[in-house]
């Protein structure tokens, strides 16, 4: 009986781990779409006053099933190819690195603003830290055009 319980226990703390992960890989992952410094380069959208829907390339950095995330009232959309988006208006994230270790993150990534006729993309390197259960961010790099 005891074993049973050990072998529980032991499930329960694996779910239990996931599950944080997943919450800490959403918190994160919703700092970098909220960065002051990208907020002026969202495609609007042709309804006033409203922006695109936010599309986040499942590349390098995979995001598990699931993760429920908004930007601008709209859920971020989780798409396999950024030529999924080519030739739109839209915002589209491509992921490289997203790294979550203890209480800190580190996460590097390319913003690509417009697939109209060039692609206008910044190259992005963000660490952030948790302190209880609010994940901040600590750094930001930015560079392209």
């Amino acid at each position: 009986m005891k074993r049973y319980l050990l072998i529980f226990a032991l499930l329960l703390g694996a779910v239990c781990s996931y599950a944080q992960s997943k919450t800490d890989q959403a918190a994160v992952l919703q700092q970098c779409l909220d960065l002051a410094d990208l907020q002026q380069y969202y495609p609007p959208s042709p309804v006033m006053n409203t922006r695109e829907q936010v599309y986040v390339v499942q590349n390098a950095s995979a995001f598990p099933a699931g993760l429920q995330l908004t930007k601008f009232d709209k859920p971020v959309k989780f798409i396999e190819r950024a030529s999924e988006v080519v030739n739109q208006s839209v915002a589209c994230f491509v992921f490289h690195t997203f790294n979550i270790t203890g209480n800190t993150a580190n996460v590097t990534f390319d913003f690509y603003y417009t697939y109209v006729r060039t692609k206008a993309v910044f190259n992005c390197t963000v660490a952030l830290t948790r302190t209880g259960a609010a994940w901040t961010v600590s750094e930001t790099k930015m560079s392209g055009r």
